[in-house]
């Protein structure tokens, strides 16, 4: 479920990276030419839990990084689960919480576990699918909106903008939640809906991975 994200000024890609055997989850960046990694920042604190994949990351037009992470935690009641959505200045390095969803436990999680996110081309609002939603929220994390859901039993990630910013684009598969990531099969379908959950509709044929209304020949 990863995809390039690019700089602002288009010369760098940021990647997520999670290192098992130490327990790091950075943000790094490098040159288009695959040149001058550098390590942005720490996407938690990972002292205090554990992170369960993926961390989904995009940067806004005038240089802020955002980015999802989702810890699997412990207190004197068991274990709990919190999703955050940060924005990070790259310029100032000033890191700020847009919002949080929590679940209280393994069962509760597919609706808190971000899996995608995408920011508008207004660069005010953020778009995100969870396992079972898509999700429209400003970037001052005001405003949370749910605009789709998942077929029951499936997953859904790769959210995006429509070019001018009135549709959004998702995917849906089949899968499951493991304890530690995603297990996703095959695509089921690709749907575009506009941004008050309106106007839902295929534009994928799940049987051939041909736009809808086109036939093989």
């Amino acid at each position: 479920m990863r995809r390039p994200v690019f700089s602002p000024d288009e010369t760098k890609i940021f990647y997520a990276w999670q290192h098992y055997w130490n327990g790091s989850n950075a943000i790094y960046a490098f040159n288009l030419d695959g040149s001058g990694v550098t390590r942005i920042l720490e996407a938690c604190d990972y002292s205090t839990g554990s992170v369960i994949k993926p961390i989904s990351i995009d940067v806004t037009g005038d240089g802020l990084l955002v980015f999802s992470v989702c810890e699997r935690m412990y207190d004197f009641q068991g274990e709990y689960y919190k999703t955050y959505v940060w924005k990070y200045n790259l310029t100032s390095g000033e890191k700020s919480l847009v919002m949080q969803l929590e679940a209280s436990n393994w069962q509760e999680i597919g609706a808190t576990l971000i899996t995608s996110l995408r920011v508008s081309p207004s660069n005010d609002k953020i778009a995100f699918t969870t396992c079972k939603s898509v999700y429209i929220v400003n970037l001052d994390g005001t405003g949370l909106v749910n605009v789709a859901n998942a077929s029951k039993g499936n997953i859904l990630t790769y959210v995006d903008w429509t070019f001018n910013g009135t549709m959004l684009t998702y995917s849906e598969f089949t899968g499951e939640i493991r304890e530690w990531s995603l297990d996703v099969r095959d695509i089921v379908n690709i749907f575009a809906v506009n941004l008050d959950g309106s106007g839902k509709h295929t534009i994928l044929d799940e049987r051939y991975g041909l736009p809808k209304g086109c036939k093989l020949i």
